[in-house]
């Protein structure tokens, strides 16, 4: 029964892709990349990643830098927004050689507290060497990877304004995007940090359409998951999926507030 209506829905959200997708540009996104034993969204393996990139090289998709999309106009061109979450070591030794090779960017949401000093993630040298290829962007993910929903505003000092200083003190950019961690936002904490004038563009991770408040601009993307057939994949870069990821985040946040008064009763 739940497959069923899986499927129902994933029917329903293709035939709504040309509401939901973020006008000509897709958003995916990647955490790991690993040899084996991949994971759900958090760890996807090599020989999937390199499919998947070929095809995006092979049917002529233009790849985004964050900062393009301050100088992007609607086009008939295939153009897509390529994000890893949180930093990993993996983002340096196994994509970057990759999409050096096909010529394609991506962009890395860092979050911050692990860099140079977790062993699974980026170190700053990894980070300029990547960043002087001009093939890679960088944002901001928090500093402690943490729900932004749960911290209270005296956490932003550290969350929000250290993460943004490390990353400008150590490669030498301004901060321009953010994401949230775990993908959990809600209305507060975007009317927060529109407020802040810190950031050009907040993404989440429930595919929702774009959203341009008074100082910054809401995008939604959509993760790429290990088990992901090809075609799977040529759906979700043509929006086919947004409304799923859409609905199914709301029952997740449904559920969420339930568990929570369950705990409080």
């Amino acid at each position: 029964m739940k497959n069923f209506i899986k499927g129902c829905v994933i029917n329903i959200s293709s035939m709504l892709s040309f509401i939901y997708k973020n006008e000509d540009i897709s958003f995916i996104y990647y955490h790991d990349v690993v040899e084996d034993n991949g994971f759900r969204y958090q760890k996807i393996e090599i020989s999937t990643f390199i499919e998947q990139m070929n095809y995006i090289y092979k049917n002529g998709f233009k790849t985004l830098l964050f900062r393009d999309l301050n100088n992007e106009h609607e086009s008939e061109d295939k153009k897509v927004l390529i994000s890893f979450d949180d930093g990993y070591r993996s983002n340096y030794e196994v994509v970057f050689p990759i999409m050096k090779r096909l010529g394609l960017k991506f962009n890395i949401f860092l979050a911050v507290g692990a860099i140079d000093k977790n062993s699974n993630y980026l170190t700053w040298d990894m980070i300029n060497m990547m960043k002087e290829s001009g093939l890679v962007n960088f944002g901001a993910h928090t500093y402690n990877h943490v729900y932004l929903t749960e911290i209270k505003s005296n956490n932003m000092e550290v969350e929000i304004f250290k993460a943004n200083e490390e990353i400008s003190k150590n490669v030498g950019i301004v901060v321009e995007d953010f994401c949230f961690p775990y993908g959990a936002y809600n209305k507060n904490i975007i009317n927060y940090l529109d407020r802040l004038n810190v950031y050009k563009r907040l993404y989440t991770s429930d595919g929702r359409r774009k959203i341009a408040k008074n100082n910054a601009t809401i995008y939604g993307r959509i993760g790429i998951e290990n088990r992901d057939s090809l075609e799977i994949f040529e759906k979700k870069l043509q929006g086919k999926y947004n409304f799923y990821y859409r609905v199914s985040r709301c029952f997740n946040r449904v559920r969420q507030f339930r568990n929570i008064k369950k705990q409080g009763s």
